[in-house]
């Protein structure tokens, strides 16, 4: 019965990890805004914890109604903002910050099992 229950709960969460460009790599300070019909969120990349530790650079974007795809945007820790368009829910991603602001960031799904 366990098992049933566990299979029929699957995560629509949207998983997140940004990379930044030149000095700041880790993209600490980064806002990503998800951007829906529903409730909006925002998360921000923080870095460190305490003393000699490291945190998780993941963000996890929750799940937003029924829509299957939401938007993205994202401003980087330079001032420059990007979108990024109808990334699937329950996915996992890497946004890799452009290198002009022309472009729009590099954008990257991992499969998920």
């Amino acid at each position: 019965l366990m098992e049933g229950i566990q299979r029929k709960s699957k995560s629509k969460s949207i998983s997140l990890r940004l990379v930044g460009r030149s000095d700041n790599r880790m993209a600490i300070g980064s806002v990503v805004e998800a951007v829906s019909a529903e409730l909006p969120s925002c998360q921000v990349v923080y870095g460190g914890g305490s003393y000699a530790s490291a945190s998780d650079q993941r963000l996890i974007v929750p799940a937003r109604g029924n829509s299957e795809n939401i938007d993205l945007s994202v401003r980087w820790p330079n001032g420059t903002q990007s979108v990024v368009r109808s990334v699937r829910q329950g996915g996992a991603y890497v946004l890799v910050q452009p290198s002009s602001i022309e472009r729009p960031p590099l954008c990257l799904e991992i499969p998920v099992e």
